[in-house]
Formats: C-alpha cells, sequence, structure tokens
C-alpha cells in the first residue's frame, strides 16, 4: 500500500512538474508582454509631454520677442516685417497678429479689414499667457489651430506639432487637459476611453492604455489594442518556453530520481537487516579523569553493495517509517552480545550503550527482547545503557512507563543529545533517568566566547542538582576537556579520544587505555 501511495504520488509530482513550469511561464509571458507595452506606451506619453512642453516654450518665447518689438507703427510695413521675421524663425507658427483695442488690427499677411475679436482664452497659464483651442486662421478656415496670446498679439500654432512624434499607427495619442478637453491627437483616439483613463486609472479589457501629466496640466494618453501583445507575446515565449521545458525535465527527473530513491530504500534496507548487512562500529567513552575506556556506545552502519554508505540519519527515519527499526535493535542486541559479551563478562565495568528509538520506547517490547537475549550470556543489565531520545518526551506517558521498567530491571537509562530537542527541566524532574549526554553543539563552545557557552555550565550544573552522571559528546580539544573536568563531568566521548571504532580497534583501545586485559 505504501509503495502505491508512494508511485501515485510520484506520477501526480511528475505531472505538476511539467504542467506547473509551463503555466507559470505562459503567466510571465503575458504579464512581461503587457509590462512591455505598457512601458512603451509610457515612453511615448512622455515623449509627448515633452514635445508639447517645447512647443508652448517657443511660442511663449516667440511671444516675448513680438512684445519687444519697439519703436513702430502699428502694422505699419517695419512692423510686419518684425512679425514675419519671427514667424519665420519659428516653424510652428501658422500665423501672427497683433490686436488692437480687442480687434485683429493685422496679421504677418497684412492689414485686416474685417471685425475679428480677440480670442477668449480657453486656458491662462500662471505667466499671464493664454491658449484657445479650435482657433481658425482668416487664410486656413478649414483647419482648427490653437492660438497662444501674450498682450496683443497671438500665434496660431498646428496641434499636430505637439504630438509629432514618430509612432506605429496601431498607437492612439491624445493630448488634452486635465480636465479632458483634447488639445490635440494623433491616429483618432478614442476621446471617450481616454477621459475613462484620465479619471479613474482603470485599464481596460481591449486597450492597453498609459499616460503622463506634466507641471503645466497637460495629459498625454497613449492608447493600443491588446492585439499587438500577440506579437509580443510570441517573442516572449520563444525565448521562455524552452526554459520551462528544461525546468519541467530536470523536476521530473528529480521526482522520477528521489521516487526511485525511496522505493528501493526500504527495500534494500529490509534485504540487509533480513541477509544481516549492517556493521556496528563503537565509540569509546572514557573517563574524563583517569583516561580509562569505561565503555562504548554503538553506531549502526549500511554500506551498500556499490561502496555506497549510508548514515544513520538517512536510513533510521525509513526504518522508522516503514517499521523496521525494532528489527535493527534487535540486530544491534545481537552485535553486541556477539562482540563485547566475553569482554563484558571479564570487565563488570564496562558497559556498552545502546540507542533506541521513540518506537522502541513508546512501545516497550524492547526490554523483553533483551532479557530474552542477555538470559544466555554472562552480561550484567547494568552494563547496557539505554539511550533515549527528546523525541520520545512526545508521548510522555509510554516513555515514563519503559524507562521506570528498565530501571527495575537494572539497565541504566540515559537521555541522549540533551538540549536539542523537546526536553525541558520539567521533564527531566519527572523523569527517573541515571545518564545525561551532553550534546556535542554545547560541548564545542564550553571552551570558547560563543553565546551557547553559557549554556554548558547551566546544564552540567542542572544535571548534577538531579544527581545525575553525565557524559559529553562530541569532545575534539584538550582545552574541552579540561573544562568538562573542571565542572566535574565524569565521562567524554569524541575525536578528542577516538573515532568510532570496528570491534576488533575497539578491544585494542580498550586494552591499551586499561591494561587490565
Amino acid at each position: 500500500m505504501e509503495r502505491i501511495k508512494l508511485i501515485i504520488v510520484a506520477v501526480l509530482l511528475a505531472i505538476a512538474g511539467a504542467v506547473i513550469p509551463t503555466l507559470i511561464v505562459m503567466y510571465l509571458s503575458i504579464e512581461r508582454a503587457i509590462n512591455t507595452e505598457k512601458t512603451h506606451l509610457s515612453n511615448i506619453s512622455d515623449e509627448v509631454i515633452e514635445r508639447a512642453e517645447n512647443t508652448a516654450a517657443a511660442a511663449r518665447k516667440a511671444l516675448y520677442e513680438l512684445g519687444e518689438i519697439k519703436n513702430t507703427d502699428a502694422c505699419s510695413p517695419a512692423h510686419l516685417n518684425a512679425m514675419r521675421k519671427i514667424a519665420i524663425d519659428n516653424s510652428m507658427a501658422v500665423e501672427i497678429g497683433f490686436f488692437e483695442k480687442g480687434f485683429l488690427k493685422c496679421t504677418i499677411w497684412g492689414s485686416v479689414k474685417s471685425n475679428v475679436s480677440q480670442f477668449t482664452p480657453d486656458l491662462i497659464t500662471p505667466r499671464g499667457f493664454g491658449a484657445s483651442f479650435n482657433v481658425k486662421s482668416l487664410l486656413r478656415n478649414n483647419k482648427l489651430l490653437i492660438a497662444f496670446q501674450y498682450d496683443n498679439y497671438y500665434i496660431l500654432v498646428d496641434p499636430f506639432h505637439f504630438v509629432d512624434i514618430l509612432v506605429d499607427p496601431s498607437i492612439q495619442i491624445a493630448l488634452t487637459t486635465q480636465k479632458g478637453q483634447l488639445i490635440a491627437e494623433q491616429n483618432q483616439p478614442d476621446m471617450k476611453l481616454v477621459n475613462q483613463y484620465i479619471n479613474d486609472h482603470q485599464q481596460v479589457d481591449d486597450k492597453i492604455i498609459a499616460s503622463s501629466q506634466s507641471e503645466s496640466g497637460l495629459v498625454a494618453t497613449a492608447v493600443e489594442s491588446r492585439e499587438v501583445l500577440y506579437t509580443e507575446l510570441r517573442k516572449e515565449l520563444g525565448l521562455l518556453l524552452p526554459l520551462a521545458l528544461g525546468i519541467s525535465v530536470f523536476i521530473i527527473g528529480l521526482v522520477i530520481y528521489f521516487s526511485q530513491h525511496r522505493l528501493s530504500i526500504a527495500g534494500e534496507l529490509a534485504a540487509a537487516i533480513r541477509n544481516k548487512k549492517l556493521t556496528l562500529c563503537y565509540q569509546p567513552i572514557v573517563d574524563l579523569k583517569t583516561g580509562q575506556c569505561v565503555g562504548a556506545e554503538t553506531l549502526i552502519r549500511w554500506n551498500r553493495p556499490n561502496n555506497e554508505s549510508f548514515s544513520p540519519d538517512v536510513f533510521i527515519p525509513v526504518a522508522e517509517k516503514h517499521g523496521l527499526i525494532s528489527q535493527i535493535t534487535e540486530m544491534v542486541i545481537d552485535m553486541v552480545i556477539a562482540d563485547l559479551g566475553k569482554l563484558l563478562a571479564v570487565d563488570r565495568e564496562l558497559h556498552v550503550s545502546i540507542n533506541l528509538s521513540a518506537n522502541d520506547i513508546h512501545k516497550g517490547q524492547i526490554l523483553k527482547v533483551l532479557e530474552a537475549k542477555l538470559a544466555t550470556t554472562f552480561i550484567l543489565n547494568s552494563q547496557i545503557w539505554l539511550e533515549i531520545t527528546e523525541r520520545a518526551f512526545l508521548e510522555l506517558a509510554s516513555t515514563r512507563e519503559t524507562i521506570k521498567k528498565a530501571r527495575e530491571l537494572g539497565y541504566i537509562v540515559a537521555i541522549d543529545d540533551f538540549g536539542t530537542g523537546y526536553s525541558s527541566l520539567s521533564f527531566l524532574q519527572n523523569l527517573e533517568l541515571d545518564i545525561l549526554k551532553i550534546d556535542k553543539s554545547f560541548t564545542e563552545t564550553i571552551s570558547t566566547d560563543s553565546v551557547t557557552s553559557s549554556v554548558t555550565p547551566h546544564i552540567i550544573d542542572m544535571a548534577k542538582a538531579l544527581n545525575l552522571k553525565i557524559v559529553a559528546e562530541g569532545v575534539e580539544e584538550t582545552a574541552q576537556a579540561d573544562c568538562l573536568i573542571a565542572k566535574k563531568v565524569e565521562y567524554g566521548q569524541g575525536w578528542l579520544f577516538s573515532k568510532a571504532l570496528a570491534v576488533d580497534d575497539f578491544i585494542a583501545f580498550y586494552k591499551e587505555k586499561n591494561k587490565k586485559i
């Protein structure tokens, strides 16, 4: 059933690995295409604003120059020539004229006989310039122009000068006031749509719109149909789909690899247990004061046929998940009896520490297994240390019951890797333990100025207050050992003394340190 579930999950992950990257790429492509077009339209509207401001500035400059015409009679040949010169110097000027007493008196074309009233400004700038939209020239009365006025002069400008930039015919441009009055346009924009966007800045489903506003109150809006996205989208997809394909292949490959790995590792582990392919190493535990070897911690190893070595951190969780952990614990007990049974029978002060899983502790069946296996040996129960991890405390009631029975039977109970998991002082006070093992992460800081260096002495003091003996794991430096001795820590293990050893090497180490056998 577990295998079927794993296969189903693998298939679903493979499908997700193929589909999700593609969907993400499509989404990103659309977003990139939209953002690219928005940026393009925004740049166009900025350019229109710049063009309009420059045109208006040129008109103001020309009006200033007209106001500087001196020492000539109004509309005299000299006056007309001066106006014509300014018109020639300003290519945007369609017409320049002069008002007197509210009526048009002359233009660059000559004197005017008809009664043309001075234009009513649609807009007056803070500097006193007036702008009138939709004005007709006397000579070009078929085209609506913009009139800039200052004092008695005016300049007529073709509105197209304000939006005279090079754009694709698919892009519509509108230059308006803040109130939405059209000043100039290119490619016939939908003014209802433009004004709606100026008011609420909401995009329309079938259009892409961007606008820019000048300090003087001009608003340039650029509009484009979303159909142009198809071209841009094809470009984006052409760039990103290969990436999506690569990601999909990579994810599917990972799913296949890890699925095969998970499908096979549990089966291989079960076969290794059946065929007794797991090996045991022993890391010496020494008396810190005397330097004698007083015991060893068992460390299980799994070396596969292809010389690949699996760390217990990898295969022990698999064993726990697939119900194999109890078999591994039993195998460890068998190997301890076979490897060190005679040595333990000779030296009653020597002990072996066996790691129990949370499952072993919660079920408590391991105690019956131990009793049955040790019954045929000369090993004392007190020579077996049972190491439990803090994970066992998640089910405190069953843990307490197993510990109680173990101590009643004479086993020594140690808490392993203290300070890295779920335990607290209240747990230690409520559980009858014998040994506290300090995790190497605390041991390595005891002789340093690190933040956790102050924690280790508190752990030691707490253990002493509870009458627990202490084993410091991960002792690698003499300075650490000296600090531990000063704190009256009884035992230590780590590379300062020895790495984990094969059984023959451990026995040799034991004999060398103890000089008894």
